[in-house]
Parts: C-alpha cells; sequence; structure tokens
C-alpha cells in the first residue's frame, strides 16, 4: 500500500542511514532507490551499492535538476501497484517514527492526498540519532521579522560579497519574506510534502526552476486542496518524522556560486508572483493532521525532537502534537498503558 522513494544522485555512502537500525530502519521491501544524476560515475557507484547490500533501485534519466528526479519518482509510484509513496532525498532521512507514521496513515483507509510538515529540523553531525548532544536547528523558521540584515551584512562582506551582490539580495529575500509570511504554514519558509496519493503525484514540479521548485509544488498541492481537488494536512513535526541533513552546502550553495549568485531568487519571487497573480497563494492554513494513537507510538525519537507534554492531576502524558485530544484524554485515563516521560 504505501511505498518509501529515496532519491539520490550521488554519494552512495549515505544510503544505509535509511537502512540502519540506529536511522530509519526503512523496510526494503517497501523501499526503492530512484538513482536520477548526470554523472556517470556516481551511477555507477550508486549501482553498485544498491547491488551490495539487496536494495532495489531504479537508474532514471536526468536533465541535472532536482525537479526531474522528482517527477521521476512520481512516473515510478504512478505505475506501480502502490496507493501512497513517501519521497526522500538521498541525503536526508525519515526517524523511526516517521516511518510508522507514514505506514499507519497509510494503513488507515482515510489516508489524505498530501502532507507537508511545518516546524522542520536539521542536524549536523552524524551520530546516531537517539544521542541528544546533536547539534539540532529549524532549517527552516525564519520570518521577515527576525532576520538580522545587520549581521548578514557583515557576515557576507566578510565573505568578499561586493555591496552591489549584498542590495540584490537584500531586496530578493525581503521580496521572498514577504510571500512565505503570508502563505507558507506556521513560521516556516518552506513546507516540505512527504506523503503523496496517486491523485496529488499527478501534480508535476516544475523542471524549469533549479532551486525553489519544491515550494512552487507544495504552493500548487495548497491550491488544490482549497479548491477541493486534493485532500491535503499538515504535520506540526513534535517528534519530527523528516531530518535534514547538512553535512554539505547543498543544492541552494552550490547553484549560488557559493551564495554569491543569488538570480535562482529573483526567478522564483518571479514565479511566486505568478501564482499569485493567478489567484493560487491562500493566506488560509492548511488543516492540521490529527491521529488517534490506539497506543503510544515509537519513543525513541523524544531526545531528538521534543514531544508535546499534556499535564492533568500532576499526571504526564507525553505524545505527539499530532495526536488528537479523544486519544490524549483515552489515555489519561489508561493508566495500564506503558508511557514514557
Amino acid at each position: 500500500m504505501l511505498k518509501f522513494y529515496i532519491l539520490i544522485s550521488s554519494n552512495p555512502g549515505v544510503l544505509w542511514r535509511h537502512f540502519s537500525p540506529d536511522y530509519s530502519a526503512l523496510p526494503k521491501d517497501q523501499t526503492e532507490v530512484i538513482i536520477n544524476t548526470t554523472n556517470k560515475q556516481d551511477e555507477r557507484d550508486l549501482v553498485q551499492f544498491c547491488k551490495d547490500f539487496d536494495i532495489s533501485y531504479t537508474v532514471t534519466k536526468s536533465n541535472g535538476t532536482p525537479a526531474r528526479g522528482k517527477n521521476s519518482v512520481f512516473e515510478i509510484f504512478s505505475k506501480s501497484s502502490h496507493d501512497y509513496c513517501v519521497q526522500i532525498d538521498g541525503d536526508d532521512y525519515l526517524t523511526p517514527y516517521g516511518v510508522e507514521l507514514y505506514q499507519q496513515i497509510a494503513e488507515s483507509g482515510s489516508a489524505p492526498d498530501a502532507i507537508c510538515l511545518k516546524n522542520q529540523v536539521s542536524i549536523i553531525l552524524g551520530e546516531k540519532i537517539s544521542e541528544k548532544t546533536l547539534h539540532i536547528t529549524n532549517c527552516f523558521k525564519e520570518t521577515s521579522q527576525n532576520v538580522d540584515y545587520d549581521n548578514l551584512q557583515n557576515l557576507m562582506e566578510r565573505e568578499g560579497i561586493n555591496q552591489e551582490q549584498i542590495k540584490d539580495f537584500f531586496q530578493y529575500k525581503e521580496e521572498f519574506h514577504s510571500y512565505c509570511d503570508d502563505f507558507v504554514e506556521g513560521d516556516e519558509t518552506h513546507s516540505r510534502v512527504v506523503f503523496y496519493s496517486k491523485k496529488a503525484a499527478e501534480y508535476r514540479f516544475q523542471e524549469d526552476l533549479t532551486i525553489g521548485e519544491d515550494t512552487i509544488h507544495y504552493y500548487e498541492l495548497k491550491n488544490a486542496h482549497m479548491l477541493g481537488k486534493l485532500k491535503m494536512f499538515c504535520n506540526d513535526e513534535a517528534p519530527v518524522t523528516y531530518v535534514y541533513r547538512q553535512d554539505t552546502g547543498g543544492t541552494v550553495y552550490t547553484h549560488s556560486n557559493g551564495n554569491r549568485d543569488w538570480t535562482w531568487m529573483k526567478l522564483f519571487n518571479n514565479r511566486v508572483q505568478e501564482l499569485f497573480d493567478e489567484g493560487k497563494l491562500w493566506n488560509d492554513e492548511l488543516p492540521l493532521l490529527e491521529i488517534d494513537y490506539e497506543t503510544p507510538p515509537c519513543l525513541e525519537d523524544y531526545g531528538l525532537c521534543g514531544a508535546v507534554g499534556y499535564v492533568k492531576d500532576n499526571r504526564v502524558v507525553e505524545l505527539p502534537a499530532n495526536a488528537s485530544m479523544s486519544c490524549v484524554k483515552r489515555l489519561w485515563q489508561d493508566y495500564s498503558t506503558p508511557m514514557e516521560k
């Protein structure tokens, strides 16, 4: 019913995290690696890794953009016998709770067409996710009100970026945040979509955008939800289901010439303005995902992400932020249910 797709273009060494019991522990029979790269040596290395560890994989044609790779996932998923999919970037990974949650949703009989995220986190170090010494950041938690432009200018000047480039960047960034503050969930600058039905997979990524294609895609799906064409929810990541890794500079750093060329942001802002002009941007927030857990979910990720504590009569029940209130009330009463604090 549910298939996990790992999209990767290089660095086969990161693939082990998806299957390691210290990280995602994805079931191999429910997982497929989608190899999408223009580098033939990277392709050979990735194929060999999958063969060595008996991991199902498919090589797809690449045009060098992340959007092409993501569309190739949808093309494969659409032809499969599975009803739902979760798409994971190769250098990121799901938590065990995330694996459990998305499986439960897919099997519920009332799964939505799409799920996006807010209060997302990233980690820098490579230890086990159960370690409490990881450097954890809210990677998309920035609004127009909390940008420190003075500090940002000092940092860019120390990097040797000239005043004209800094001025252009600030102009693009201010416009960027004006859209995010109004139209993205919560205080996020981007709400990643992770869970798709085949109906949602009919909406494809725009391949002429090198950066920001995922946000444009989110806007399109949210518009479809608001028009009643799809059913879409937002998950509050407490605890987190999807972990971003920032071991390398990533797509933005690479395609902005080390954060010196911000043409991509100008192009992205223009595309968002087009959506605004077409009436496709919505101030309304998506409904939050609510789960009626029969038993407490896997709690091993709470050290990384932080659960929500519900307090009544000096009793604390720790559950995900997406737990329905009926679930919280029931587990308050059921003292025989084992709970971690």
